[in-house]
């Protein structure tokens, strides 16, 4: 096929509220972004970079060190497991030796050490796995795109590409605005593949849904009490990950992201979130947010 149309543009409804704690941001100067940066799926995100994939993680570090990055948005904090029942528990200890076998490090640590960290009493253990990041996702993305505009690369901002079109050995890229052709095209759009003609039918889009808190004052910090920052994601998959951020990453907050629920016949994320005043959605794959009124 020499051309591909693309059949939805994205929806980004709401603010990107990682994006909008860190203030206006750049306009950067005239690759192709849908929206503004930071905006669409890479500020709205959890910022957990958990996976123990050294090259990606190694290769992000070494981008934060060439284009100058503020350190707070990319946190080599190690991954944190809470356990808050015996069933989680469990899911540690057998995590805890398939690490070994592949020869991972890790260290479990008790209520006490889990109360010193969060301020609460609800975890009965951790497992803690070094080498891991946690990420002020727009914060680190707009960083990358400075970084790269300093370096002589152009960025386009609000312009979708609605075309892709076979010229020869380039590809034609048409947008509202113009149109731009190169060699070789990369298509980061996640979920969105199938609005390119790619992978019909066969990709699911998962939608999780997180709440994040207002600045917290002086007398909310001491009463929290545990340490400025930290991330949780849960030993047992079905359960909460939570996170706390300090002044370094936008402002001193909590982010609570719930158990996922599975509903069927539902049909757009904006149309199905039913949360309370003020909280969020977002996805694993397009990565959206939709805002309870």
């Amino acid at each position: 096929m020499n051309r591909r149309s693309v059949t939805r543009l994205p929806a980004l409804p709401g603010l990107a509220a990682w994006n909008a704690n860190l203030g206006p941001a750049p306009v950067y100067a005239p690759a192709a972004e849908a929206g503004r940066i930071a905006e669409g799926s890479a500020g709205r995100n959890s910022g957990f970079m958990i996976d123990l994939n050294r090259e990606a993680i190694g290769f992000a570090g070494a981008a934060m060190d060439d284009y100058g990055i503020d350190r707070n948005f990319f946190d080599r904090a190690g991954k944190v497991n809470g356990a808050a029942s015996d069933t989680a528990q469990a899911h540690n200890r057998s995590y805890a030796a398939h690490l070994a076998s592949l020869g991972e490090g890790s260290e479990m640590h008790d209520a006490q050490d889990m109360r010193e960290l969060t301020g609460s009493a609800y975890y009965r253990s951790r497992l803690y796995t070094p080498g891991t990041v946690m990420l002020q996702p727009a914060g680190y993305i707009r960083g990358l795109a400075a970084g790269l505009a300093r370096a002589g690369v152009t960025l386009y901002e609000q312009s979708p590409v609605t075309a892709l079109t076979r010229e020869g050995a380039a590809w034609r890229l048409d947008t509202p605005g113009g149109a731009v052709s190169a060699g070789r095209v990369t298509l980061t759009v996640n979920g969105r593949l199938e609005s390119f003609g790619f992978e019909k039918g066969r990709l699911m889009q998962v939608f999780l849904y997180a709440v994040m808190t207002p600045g917290l004052d002086a007398e909310a910090l001491k009463a929290l009490g545990g340490q400025s920052r930290w991330g949780i994601t849960p030993s047992d998959p079905m359960s909460t990950t939570v996170r706390r951020n300090d002044s370094g990453q936008g402002g001193n907050r909590i982010v609570t992201r719930p158990a996922p629920r599975w509903r069927r016949g539902t049909g757009s994320a904006r149309a199905r979130w039913r949360g309370p005043p003020g909280s969020c959605s977002e996805s694993s794959t397009t990565v959206s947010r939709s805002c309870a009124a």
